[in-house]
């Protein structure tokens, strides 16, 4: 096996394995932030008014219980985030060994190229995990049951890519968050080989934890109006079929599918004129904190999981597998 190939494969598996271990650290913020932004803000007069998250997290707990009301679809988030992740830093390592043959030096702009060129690898395999997790954060659902509720309800498989549209920009959340990282790790290093007078090979557990916080939070202000209309997306027509099985079935559930093959655009558009502009940032504050803990807790795993790997495939096999190049 080659060196490049190595290197590709630990840094894939340390991906992988670290987006498990982020995605469980920080899933109950995942669930409040996705019934956050699933709500309508505005409600008819006498309605309720929209739930915080303290209410969202107490009606989960009431429902569900701690576990399954917190916890509900973990197991399928942390499934699809490994292969997010794998198959994301797998084509990412690929396509800049690529570029830096074909072209040269990898600067910010290509980073952010390549990174989503990258991240829409893994699309055919995690959407319909993805709206597994969704359908059961917002549903209490279990799995099985979701699967089907998303295929009856949105006219068959092509369903479970309902919202994939929206990855035309959150496609450059990861970009962005990927090379902002990658550029401040390489300032970051190269002060501190200056400093030590010895080439840094791996940013310290603080470092990459407080770089990956700060690239998390540019890319998530940027793109976070997709954000809100992927969710919408993925979380209407959410009436069981049991529940839609009564008076007009026939044409809600009509109306359920259209709803649901509803554009970006489409729902962008509907939140402004019916809740306002500031609407599309409903939910940004769980959002942040859980974005920007993921980002940190994910990148600080990586590099800690891929030092470790590349030390352990030396003492095996007598060969020395450096970080990518930054």
């Amino acid at each position: 096996m080659g060196e490049a190939m190595l290197n590709a494969i630990i840094d894939a598996t340390s991906g992988g394995l670290a987006g498990v271990i982020s995605t469980t650290t920080v899933y109950p913020l995942e669930v409040i932030k996705t019934n956050l932004q699933a709500q309508k803000k505005r409600t008819a007069p006498g309605g309720r008014p929209p739930r915080t998250a303290p209410e969202i997290a107490r009606d989960l707990v009431a429902r569900d219980g701690v576990i399954g009301g917190l916890y509900g679809g973990c197991h399928v988030a942390a499934v699809q985030a490994f292969f997010e992740k794998f198959i994301y830093f797998y084509t990412y390592s690929a396509l800049k060994r690529t570029y830096t043959r074909l072209v040269g030096a990898v600067g910010l702009p290509a980073n952010v190229l390549l990174g989503y060129l990258a991240d829409w690898s893994h699309l055919l395999v995690t959407m319909p995990a993805e709206q597994v997790a969704v359908r059961m954060q917002t549903t209490g659902a279990a799995a099985l049951c979701a699967l089907r509720e998303i295929r009856d309800e949105r006219g068959g498989l092509g369903g479970f890519y309902s919202g994939i549209a929206a990855y035309v920009v959150l496609a450059l959340k990861p970009a962005i968050q990927n090379a902002i990282f990658e550029a401040l790790r390489k300032r970051v290093l190269e002060r501190s080989a200056r400093a030590l007078g010895v080439a840094a090979r791996e940013l310290s557990a603080a470092q990459a934890f407080a770089l990956g916080a700060i690239a998390r939070a540019v890319a998530t202000l940027l793109v976070f109006p997709c954000v809100r209309a992927k969710v919408l997306l993925m979380t209407r027509a959410t009436t069981s079929p049991s529940a839609a099985a009564g008076a007009a079935a026939a044409g809600e559930a009509e109306s359920a599918r259209a709803n649901a093959r509803g554009s970006v655009r489409e729902v962008l558009r509907q939140v402004v004129r019916e809740e306002g502009v500031l609407a599309l940032y409903q939910g940004i504050r769980p959002e942040l904190v859980k974005g920007v803990l993921s980002a940190a807790v994910l990148l600080m795993a990586k590099e800690k999981i891929a030092a470790s790997n590349r030390r352990l495939f030396h003492a095996a096999f007598g060969r020395r597998c450096d970080a990518s190049p930054q």
